[in-house]
């Protein structure tokens, strides 16, 4: 009942990412200005452009900088919306370049305000229906709160700097690396996810995220521009902000993202109950046709793959999962295993969630190998437990 009437209360504010006033590359025909773009940017040098602003600002703030312009109105924060206008109306070139980068960066800072709800209003969506699947009766002092955080990220990540939402495929590098670097909220080490009531953890990791970009906005904003930790200036250092920026809908991230959700969450809930991947290296395969296991024909690496709880497979969650919701023994039982393999860290979670379904990682569970040395005289857990894994 919480989640519903969670997301009901979010849903007024959730149809449309807010409308952002968009600054075009035109003026007056005696003011002539090149693409919005990161060459642009390169090629005018604005990055030296602003660095030599900074010590001659009596105020040293982006609001100084703007009034140092000729643009005294130029007010950003959430909710403003700082509007560049257009080349030498009133602000001359090359400056006016700095000031529509800002105003992306104030936009998409919002952008990421608003993607936080329409995340939450996602998960709030999905998530239930699979806490009823794969965990009906779950725990709610097993699953770390930040698993909550990182599915959040799934929706950050498909905001970019400027232009249309990310495809599923097409994350830049640079907002993942700004999300990493800019966006970390609290820590709350002590704090679990209630799978029984989750839209309680989805509201939690609302504020907590929408305080983190909140405090980040007006940290920048203050900072000294040529601040290196928190000034404008190092934020626009790359030109990615000098674009257009275009709304979305909650609609449009849905269609991004549900599917990593979903798989996510699945790979969760079944973390909770402890269930792990078998692998072996096998010259047979057996029964990889059943729902738990699965026989690849590779000769070099583990190739016999089994979803387990205990020392049980479980072929009622695999059927679920490959019937219900289109998720591949690939996925499922080779994932965690190749995720392993590159990252030497059990069930490894990456910084930042990418919204691709298919890549690696987003589904993972601890993964115990075979070994002949240790097998004879006990189960698969016992030698599963001998290889650190709490199962």
């Amino acid at each position: 009942m919480y989640c519903k009437a969670h997301l009901l209360a979010l849903l007024p504010a959730l149809q449309l990412a807010t409308a952002n006033p968009i600054a075009f590359p035109q003026g007056s025909t005696s003011c002539p200005s090149e693409a919005l773009s990161e060459a642009t940017w390169t090629k005018l040098d604005l990055n030296g452009f602003l660095a030599a602003a900074a010590p001659n600002l009596t105020t040293n703030n982006v609001q100084g900088f703007a009034a140092s312009l000729g643009a005294p109105n130029f007010f950003c924060g959430l909710d403003q919306f700082c509007n560049a206008g257009q080349p030498c109306l009133p602000v001359t070139l090359p400056a006016w370049y700095g000031l529509v980068a800002i105003q992306n960066y104030n936009s998409y800072m919002n952008s990421l305000n608003t993607a936080v709800s329409f995340a939450a209003a996602i998960m709030s969506l999905e998530i239930p229906a699979v806490v009823a699947d794969f965990w009906p009766q779950p725990e709610d002092n097993v699953t770390p709160f930040k698993e909550v955080l990182s599915m959040v990220t799934l929706g950050l990540s498909a905001v970019p700097f400027t232009g249309a939402l990310a495809k599923v495929s097409t994350v830049a590098k640079g907002v993942s690396s700004f999300l990493t670097q800019q966006m970390k909220p609290p820590q709350e080490p002590n704090l679990f996810v209630k799978w029984s009531d989750v839209g309680v953890s989805i509201a939690t990791a609302v504020k907590d995220y929408q305080s983190t970009v909140s405090n980040s906005l007006r940290n920048t904003l203050d900072a000294e521009i040529n601040d290196p930790t928190s000034g404008i200036n190092s934020i626009l250092a790359s030109g990615g902000f000098l674009g257009v920026a275009q709304n979305f809908t909650q609609a449009d991230m849905q269609s991004k993202v549900a599917d990593s959700m979903k798989l996510r969450s699945i790979a969760l809930l079944l973390q909770g109950q402890k269930a792990y991947v078998y692998r072996a290296t096998t010259d047979f395969c057996g029964n990889g046709d059943q729902p738990p296991k699965l026989c690849t024909s590779a000769t070099n690496a583990p190739n016999n793959f089994q979803l387990r709880m205990g020392d049980d497979s479980i072929d009622d969650i695999a059927s679920t999962m490959i019937t219900k919701y289109g998720i591949s023994k690939e996925t499922f039982l080779q994932g965690p295993s190749d995720c392993f393999d590159e990252s030497g860290v059990q069930s490894f979670t990456p910084d930042i969630l990418p919204i691709d379904a298919t890549a690696k990682c987003i589904f993972n569970l601890p993964v115990c190998t075979f070994n002949a040395d240790t097998f004879p005289g006990r189960t698969i857990q016992e030698n599963c437990r001998l290889q650190g894994l709490d199962v």
